[in-house]
């Protein structure tokens, strides 16, 4: 019951109860006991609609709850610098939260370098085998045409050909194994880029135009499907155009989140090797319904965020956000939620509101 009530209450009862103590007992034959048993139950009566008045001066006109509704006074209204945002329709892609580290490329380089080196010695040796080879098959048929070759020769070319084949047999192994290294390290893919001879994707990489990212889930979590794409966060700031593009899944792990782990490309020249960075990746491949909140307009109380809309000029209502989705720069609100599309949102001033429902709450215990 506020002030003012209780004064217009009080005074009428006053000059009651004065009344009924001088007056009545004069001039009724009714006696005090009972003037003061009707008077109570009078009272008792009046207090009951004062209550149920003021209750209803709280209420919200939209669905009747009294509770986390708060009233600002016409004069405070004016510099309260609250403002509102009219609620639209709008669909969203639920995601989830992933690590991702960029890559260093020293091991592929050292691996590329191993590989050039090898597949240079290949290419010696085999015009190397085929000299030796050709010469041996030469004498073999002068031998055999005029018998004018001597044997030893014939014994010089063929273990000179040998000696050559078994060389290029040695280093086919190894350009084979480097192969098996780089596909089982970084998947057929990123092999395919880091051995090829001209490979643009690879030259993107080593001039920083492109980073390779590793992404690592969370424990449990599989990349779905039809996930293609991934929003990259830096430093907790997302940004739009900071889309990586899936490559390949990869047998690297992280030492510490032990999740599945994927590789993908994004296209920054600001990245540094080894960097941290957060990504956000969708986990249903169907849009959800509903309305978008943005961080201006969410205040936290009791571990949960709120936000306030208004229901009339001068009346708030904070509405919880309990089971929204987190979504980029706020969150978003299903249609089974508590708000709605055409609700005034308000963007500005929540936090005075949130403060001023409370002070309220205070001075309302106070004057019980």
């Amino acid at each position: 019951m506020t002030f003012r009530s209780k004064f217009r209450f009080w005074l009428p009862v006053i000059i009651i109860l004065a009344a009924v103590v001088f007056v009545a007992p004069a001039v009724s034959k009714t006696s005090l006991v009972e003037i003061v048993a009707q008077w109570l139950s009078d009272y008792n009566k009046a207090v009951s609609d004062v209550e149920a008045e003021d209750d209803d001066e709280v209420a919200s006109p939209k669905d009747g709850a009294a509770s986390l509704v708060v009233h600002i006074d016409d004069d405070v209204q004016e510099y309260s610098g609250i403002e509102t945002r009219h609620l639209e329709q709008s669909e969203f892609h639920p995601e989830t939260k992933a690590i991702a580290t960029v890559v260093d490329l020293t091991p592929m380089l050292a691996l590329r370098a191993r590989f050039l080196q090898a597949q240079s010695e290949y290419t010696m040796l085999k015009v190397t085998e085929q000299a030796a080879a050709k010469e041996k098959t030469r004498l073999q048929v002068l031998a055999k045409a005029t018998k004018s070759i001597a044997s030893k020769n014939l014994v010089y070319a063929e273990s000179a050909w040998r000696e050559a084949k078994a060389k290029l047999d040695g280093v086919t192994y190894q350009l084979n194994a480097i192969r098996e290294q780089a596909n089982h390290t970084w998947g057929s893919d990123i092999a395919h880029w880091l051995l090829a001879t001209e490979s643009p994707q690879w030259q993107r990489l080593v001039l920083n135009t492109d980073s390779l990212l590793l992404v690592t889930l969370a424990i449990d979590h599989t990349l779905p499907p039809y996930v293609k794409h991934v929003r990259v966060a830096h430093n907790s700031v997302l940004a739009d155009k900071a889309i990586a593009a899936y490559v390949s899944s990869a047998q690297q792990i992280d030492r510490v989140i032990q999740g599945e782990t994927y590789f993908f490309k994004l296209s920054d020249t600001s990245l540094r090797t080894g960097m941290r960075l957060d990504v956000w990746y969708s986990v249903q491949q169907q849009p959800l319904s509903g309305v978008f909140v943005p961080e201006q307009a969410i205040v936290w109380n009791s571990g949960q965020a709120w936000a306030y809309v208004e229901v009339e000029q001068g009346l708030y209502q904070r509405r919880s956000l309990q089971t929204a989705h987190v979504a980029q720069n706020g969150l978003f609100v299903t249609e089974d939620g508590e708000l709605k599309a055409g609700d005034q949102l308000i963007i500005k001033g929540a936090q005075m509101l949130l403060s001023e429902e409370f002070r309220w709450q205070i001075l309302d215990e106070d004057d019980d």
